[in-house]
């Protein structure tokens, strides 16, 4: 049960990082034209601050136990 909650949330936080890193403009720090390589970078750190916001929700929440 405990793996299916920490994938769920690990799915649901890839959006909202997502949504953070596009209000952060970071496209004006790549070259012009280089649309593909804006988007892979914006997935990857997503899925790179998901994986670190969840282990360390699931740490606070071990620590409880």
């Amino acid at each position: 049960m405990e793996n299916i909650i920490y994938i769920i949330v690990f799915i649901l936080f890839i959006p909202i990082f997502f949504m953070i890193l596009r209000a952060m403009e970071l496209e004006k720090k790549f070259k012009q034209g280089h649309i593909v390589e804006i988007y892979l970078a914006y997935i990857l750190f997503s899925m790179i601050l998901s994986f670190l916001a969840v282990k360390s929700i699931a740490f606070i929440f071990s620590s409880f136990e």
